[in-house]
């Protein structure tokens, strides 16, 4: 694959050993679209001409091993992190230099490694954390009905699966429920695009099927969302496409058992070579 090459997430064309090749055009900006990009630490590549595009509606998959770049992407997807070069899209708009507030205002919203949770308020007033798109706190928010910002968390918490949970301390619901607790915030502004690292780390299989269960159950709603995780199995049933990241560069890109099957990425990430 040639560096900088642009990938969409549609069903790519392999080359020969399963390497991700060139791609259809495709006549659509998508919801999000990453053109060369690069983000260097001193010598250090941690992302090295990535380029992809993700659809409407499309559960997009990152994978990669550890130092693989995963969650400095979406870093520089949310302005957390500047790029050294390349460009990054929303809905066709360059939003490569966009502060972090508006991008939020524009529709993105995202999840981190470690629920970031008050433990002093309840379930209902983190959600309420949530900024609106004039960066207020959402029970803040001025609406003609005077019930929007309550309504506005209920929403959340009812698609998040934590609905019952409203009343509760973090420290009184358990952590897969924490996590949704998280999932809720970042739903509480109503986002076009999701993104979400590691979401089901530190669970176990029960937990880890019920967020499986609750991010497919937001795909089927239309809900855009680019997901960093490390079970393999998950990633390969839930989404559509998966990306796989290997020292800061694109491997493979495609039909998820397509690219889990890939040499690269079985050498990289699971550690031996395929039978």
């Amino acid at each position: 694959m040639s560096q900088g090459s642009e990938i969409t997430a549609v069903p790519a064309f392999h080359g020969p050993g399963g390497t991700a090749g060139s791609t259809p055009e495709t006549t659509s900006m998508g919801v999000l679209r990453a053109v060369s990009l690069c983000i260097h630490f001193g010598g250090v590549k941690a992302v090295d001409q990535v380029s992809f595009q993700v659809e409407a509606g499309c559960l997009f998959g990152v994978l990669g091993p550890n130092g693989s770049g995963k969650s400095t992407l979406l870093a520089a997807i949310t302005r957390l992190q500047r790029p050294t070069s390349g460009r990054i899209y929303l809905h066709g708009e360059d939003i490569t230099k966009l502060p972090p507030n508006k991008l939020a205002r524009r529709g993105v919203g995202r999840t981190f490694q470690t629920p970031r949770l008050v433990p002093t308020m309840d379930v209902k007033a983190n959600v309420a954390l949530a900024a609106d798109r004039r960066s207020r706190p959402l029970w803040d928010r001025p609406t003609k009905s005077g019930k929007g910002r309550v309504d506005d968390v209920h929403a959340a918490m009812t698609r998040a699966g934590i609905a019952d949970a409203a009343d509760l301390f973090p420290e009184e619901i358990s952590y897969g429920n924490r996590r949704r607790v998280e999932i809720a915030r970042a739903l509480a502004h109503d986002p076009s695009l999701l993104l979400l690292d590691e979401p089901t780390a530190g669970m176990n299989r029960q937990e880890r099927d019920e967020i499986s269960e609750l991010l497919d159950s937001l795909r089927k709603q239309g809900l855009t969302q680019v997901l960093v995780e490390h079970d393999v199995p998950m990633m390969v049933e839930l989404c559509d496409v998966i990306l796989a990241m290997v020292q800061g560069q694109v491997v493979a890109v495609g039909n998820p058992k397509e690219v889990i099957a890939n040499e690269t990425v079985r050498k990289a990430y699971l550690g031996r070579k395929r039978k």
